[in-house]
């Protein structure tokens, strides 16, 4: 989770900071550090539940954050983030097909099989994922797609010397909930982007996901603290440079590993098809009524073939 931010005019902060005070229904609001690491810092309403920060799921691993704000009523939820995302999607392709890892495959803790998502999409698969198991029906009131967005995005991106993304999209889903005899809605934005790499296929990752969950009256307070949260976010300068520097070292052994992986992978496919071809030969043997490993007919004569051997 990052977010980039450009200073505007006064007058875009001033309509800002009117729009949120008349929207935080008096709420008062303190600042909060990540308190894993310190990567970060963001208003949240006093009072309220936090959870969150940085994790990394193994070592060298980039960190992943969170931000889970809760109303004391628990009639508002907002996110920012989820750590337990996989933190690669692979899209499936010919070669994972043919060992048997199709969609839903787990190559590893924390890379997942699954076909490219745009931010929409994905906003709508994360909804359906996690909410579906609460509501008795889930609708969906408006679904919507930011190109402008991921221009900009990508414009920042140059400005820092970084290639664009193979794949990059940003959207939101506002949804519909009925759950436990009441009416719950929502909204999530995920922004999603893919990378190619040449012989091992196309990985892509989830960059931004933020939203909140509400009853239909208190729908417009979760908005207000959302956007609250994301304006007034800053990232530790002395974080950001080492997991820049991180990041390099990162994407080399990646792809080290992914293409180790791959060639670890097509090996046990060949072993898998050997030792098939092998149990295919002793099974005829059998048959006949031969010995496996040596064709030793019925009438003692032996017909020795090391293509039958036991041992694949």
């Amino acid at each position: 989770m990052r977010a980039t931010w450009k200073a505007g005019g006064l007058l875009i902060l001033l309509s800002l900071s009117s729009v949120l005070a008349q929207n935080a229904g008096g709420l008062r609001f303190q600042r909060w550090s990540d308190p894993r690491e310190g990567a970060f810092t963001l208003e949240v309403p006093v009072g309220w539940k936090i959870s969150g920060g940085t994790v990394r799921h193994y070592a060298g691993a980039g960190g992943v954050s969170e931000v889970v704000m809760t109303s004391p009523d628990g009639q508002v939820m907002v996110r920012l983030g989820d750590v337990n995302l996989p933190t690669t999607f692979l899209v499936p392709n010919q070669t994972m097909s043919s060992l048997g890892c199709n969609e839903g495959c787990r190559p590893s803790s924390s890379a997942v099989v699954l076909r490219y998502l745009s931010g929409q999409n994905f906003a709508a698969y994360y909804v359906g994922q996690t909410m579906s198991q609460y509501c008795s029906s889930l609708g969906w009131t408006r679904k919507g797609n930011y190109p402008e967005y991921v221009r900009r995005q990508a414009q920042i991106m140059a400005q820092y010397g970084m290639p664009p993304f193979d794949g990059h999209t940003a959207g939101d889903v506002n949804y519909i909930c009925k759950a436990n005899g009441g009416t719950w809605v929502g909204y999530l934005f995920a922004e999603t982007y893919a990378v190619n790499y040449q012989g091992t296929g196309t990985a892509w990752a989830v960059a931004r996901l933020q939203g909140y969950t509400a009853t239909p009256e208190r729908a417009a307070l979760a908005d207000a603290v959302l956007v609250r949260a994301l304006a007034t976010m800053h990232t530790n300068p002395q974080w950001f440079k080492g997991e820049q520097d991180q990041a390099q070292r990162t994407v080399q052994m990646q792809l080290k590993y992914n293409a180790y992986t791959v060639d670890l992978m097509q090996q046990m496919h060949e072993f898998r098809l050997k030792a098939m071809d092998k149990w295919a030969c002793i099974r005829g043997r059998l048959l006949q009524g031969q010995d496996p490993n040596f064709g030793q007919n019925n009438n003692g004569s032996f017909q020795y073939d090391p293509q039958c051997k036991t041992n694949p």
